[in-house]
């Protein structure tokens, strides 16, 4: 799954010109009823203040998110920005379908700081 995550340090450590840089921006994530959801949720209120992002958060069953993202995105029409997924069960469908974001540029942009993953999900890739 691709999902922003908050500047380490917290709000507080950002420049006060920096304060809420996409402010008014929304993003939509559509996630499983998982431990990940469950940990990631309380941090959205901090990662909101930090970026100005808004972030609506569906918790789905995973049966349901699968339904839903396959329903979504045939239609092509899908406001989804970020989405959870079952790698062993749905990656190979999603990638053969076109489903998946290139983000190869947005790593590659020297503003982005790709130390901010661990080794181990970079190693994943």
């Amino acid at each position: 799954m691709a999902a922003p995550s908050a500047p380490a340090g917290g709000a507080a450590a950002a420049p006060a010109e920096n304060a809420q840089p996409y402010a008014g921006a929304t993003l939509r994530l559509v996630g499983a009823n998982h431990p990940w959801q469950v940990a990631i949720t309380p941090l959205l209120a901090e990662f909101e203040a930090a970026t100005g992002i808004k972030v609506n958060f569906e918790a789905l069953g995973e049966d349901q998110l699968n339904q839903k993202l396959t329903t979504e995105f045939t239609a092509g029409g899908s406001d989804i920005d970020v989405f959870m997924q079952r790698p062993l069960q749905e990656a190979r469908v999603m990638q053969l379908n076109g489903w998946y974001e290139d983000l190869t540029n947005c790593v590659s942009d020297p503003a982005y700081d790709f130390a901010d993953f661990a080794d181990g999900a970079v190693g994943t890739t």
